[in-house]
């Protein structure tokens, strides 16, 4: 009786690692977007970020963008169909002032997330 319940302990904690440890998990596709930097005409040291979408599927983005010294993060979700060009994305479309030093989080769901830092 009791190595019956030794082996149920067992298989018990081989479930729970597995579903844990993600038995058999497919590592994110890369991410298909290009993004790149241009001057903003508002705001002296703002910058508007352009995104590309390279890939032949309508992906749902986040962005995030964190503050220099990490005090302040915000959010925004928009759509770039297949192949479309150059959404600019900058302090009109935001409120927010993509400046050198800041962090941006590019998400895309199965994709997985990208991480820079403005230069």
């Amino acid at each position: 009786m009791i190595k019956f319940r030794i082996v149920h302990v067992i298989l018990f904690v081989c479930v729970i690692l597995s579903v844990f440890v993600g038995c058999g998990q497919q590592p994110p596709l890369q991410i298909t977007i290009r993004d790149s930097l241009a001057t903003a005409f508002i705001g002296k040291h703002s910058s508007v970020l352009i995104f590309t979408n390279l890939s032949d599927k309508h992906l749902s983005v986040t962005l995030n963008a964190i503050a220099r010294d990490g005090k302040d993060k915000r959010s925004w979700t928009f759509d770039l169909l297949p192949h479309e060009r150059n959404i600019e994305i900058g302090i009109l479309e935001t409120g927010w002032a993509f400046e050198s030093g800041e962090t941006i989080e590019i998400n895309v769901p199965g994709y997985g997330t990208r991480t820079e830092k403005i230069p």
